[in-house]
């Protein structure tokens, strides 16, 4: 008799009668989704030369959300695509030829996209508060991406993201901690942040293109990605009643992150005390 935990075991990929080994955007898509519990969301800023030109109005964050059984299924397609042409991985910027492709697959795919763009001159408007607890300016853009698209996966009752940055970028680790910081806040929806790379995790290589499109202002292209429905986009354009929001939210947040430091020290403080007091 088989148990249920043999039932709910997966199938490994077999060619003949020998075991393949996984890929190791395989095994990622496993860690990330906590083998299939929650979706998987992959985030990449657009900072290529005019990304990070000081003349460039604004920056452009773009990802998709997606389950681990969509993201398999795009993967082994994507792959064999990029198999047949000799490319090991996919920029948009190199690999223009391919973009046709790239939407094709995705429609095929259940999977959404969210385009986040937010002018600069807005980040002198918030508070130095928020700047110490978000950081630099695509830090901050960064993280107010990450939260739309999280109360957008609340809202639709998608439940709880893993959140995957691309590896590589500007303070990647700082919007990493600070994401990571929001995990027990319901509001945010966040179950897990990584970072990793285009190569060995496949899905990011659709959040490159995505934001490269839109940051690069392809009407052709915004047009053909924009909408409902799947492989297609959401898009939202930050203005300034929104960073305000977002400016209050990052002070309530670095109020409390205070108090909780706080309230660590004087922990600390009253055990040393303890300890001292029965040496």
């Amino acid at each position: 008799m088989t148990s249920s935990s043999s039932r709910r075991a997966r199938k490994r990929p077999t060619k003949g009668n020998v075991i393949v080994p996984e890929s190791l955007s395989g095994q990622l898509l496993d860690l990330f989704s906590g083998d299939g519990r929650r979706i998987v969301l992959v985030i990449n800023a657009y900072l290529d030369e005019s990304g990070m030109d000081e003349q460039a109005p604004c920056v452009t964050v773009a990802g998709w959300c997606g389950t681990k059984e969509e993201w398999q299924k795009f993967e082994t397609e994507w792959k064999q695509i990029l198999q047949r042409r000799e490319i090991d991985v996919f920029h948009a910027k190199e690999h223009k030829d391919l973009w046709p492709a790239m939407k094709s697959a995705l429609r095929r795919r259940n999977v959404r996209g969210f385009v986040c763009t937010i002018p600069k001159r807005l980040y002198k408007e918030v508070s130095q508060e928020t700047r110490n607890w978000g950081g630099n300016f695509y830090a901050v853009a960064a993280q107010a991406c990450a939260h739309a698209i999280a109360a957008h996966a609340r809202n639709v009752h998608l439940g709880k993201a893993a959140f995957v940055i691309e590896a590589g970028q500007p303070n990647v680790s700082f919007v990493r901690e600070r994401l990571e910081a929001l995990i027990n806040e319901e509001a945010f929806s966040i179950a897990a942040v990584a970072v990793a790379t285009k190569k060995d995790f496949v899905p990011l290589q659709t959040a490159d293109f995505l934001s490269h499109i839109f940051a690069n202002n392809k009407k052709v292209w915004i047009n053909a990605l924009i909408g409902k429905g799947n492989g297609r986009a959401l898009l939202w354009h930050f203005k300034e009643d929104d960073v305000r929001r977002l400016n209050a939210a990052y002070e309530r947040l670095a109020k409390r992150s205070r108090q909780l430091r706080d309230e660590r020290r004087a922990i600390v403080k009253k055990m040393k005390k303890a300890m001292a007091s029965k040496s």
